[in-house]
């Protein structure tokens, strides 16, 4: 009885640990300033705010912003240190680190069938 138990707390917390794991092709984008990564995962419409410029921008605008963003600011890795997902969102909180400093980077998600879409995104300095 006592290996049954061990089993389903290991299937529990393995679980638990599954859910709270970052997409790693969004960190593995913007660890690279992977622009046509990073364009896959974009909405139609994306609330961004780059360095407390923001607004609802198309998917083209956003694009565009971020592309520039990252000619300043050549991106060198970027660690998630929050993650939570519900059924059909996602929050991830991280650190970019970056040629020009670091910034803290919050990605909202919601899920499109079995992907994850950004639909907000805010670089903002430390």
């Amino acid at each position: 009885m006592r290996l049954g138990k061990k089993i389903i707390l290991a299937f529990l917390f393995g679980s638990a640990a599954m859910v709270a794991q970052a997409n790693p092709d969004i960190v593995r984008a913007f660890s690279n300033g992977d622009m046509q990564q990073i364009s896959s995962f974009l909405d139609s419409s994306v609330d961004l705010t780059i360095q407390n410029n923001g607004g609802t921008k198309s998917r083209g605008q956003a694009q565009d912003a971020i592309a520039s963003f990252f000619r300043n600011h050549r991106p060198s890795n970027f660690s998630v240190t929050h993650k939570t997902e519900k059924e059909k969102s996602g929050l991830m909180m991280g650190m970019l680190y970056t040629s020009s400093g670091n910034f803290q980077v919050l990605i909202l998600t919601k899920k499109d069938g079995f992907k994850e879409i950004i639909h907000q995104l805010k670089i903002e300095g430390k």
